[in-house]
C-alpha cells in the first residue's frame, strides 16, 4: 500500500491507527510533501502500532526510490512464500480442513 499522508477527511496518522488495527496489515510505503521530519515521526509510530513500514518518499515522487521501494516488497513475499511454502493449487480436501481449523476465511 503507498500512503499519502496529506489526504482529504482522514489524515494518514488518522489511517496508520485503522491499518494497525487489522489482523493482516499490508506492506507500506509513506510518501508526503510535507516535510521531512513528518514523514520520520509517521513512520516511527506506525512502526510502533506494527506497521510493516518498507520506506517513505518525499514528493515529488522518484522513480528509482518507488521502484527500489516496490522491489523491497517483491523481496519479503518471496521470504514469505519460501518460510510458508505457499502452492498455488489446494485439494478440496485441504481448504476443508482449513476451513474446520479456522485458517481459512471465507468472504
Amino acid at each position: 500500500m503507498i500512503l499519502d499522508l496529506n489526504m482529504p477527511e482522514m489524515d494518514g496518522i488518522e489511517f496508520l491507527n485503522i491499518l494497525a488495527s487489522l489482523d493482516e496489515k499490508p506492506a507500506l510505503i509513506l510518501f508526503s510533501g510535507e516535510d521531512q521530519r513528518l514523514l520520520e515521526v509517521a513512520e516511527d509510530l506506525a512502526r510502533d502500532l506494527g506497521v510493516n513500514v518498507v520506506g517513505t518518499i518525499s514528493k515529488p515522487i522518484d522513480r528509482d526510490k518507488i521502484t527500489s521501494l516496490l522491489d523491497r516488497v517483491e523481496i519479503k513475499t518471496a521470504e514469505i512464500a519460501q518460510v510458508f511454502q505457499v502452492q498455488d493449487e489446494l485439494s478440496e480436501a485441504e481448504i476443508r480442513e482449513g476451513i474446520g481449523a479456522g485458517a481459512l476465511r471465507l468472504v
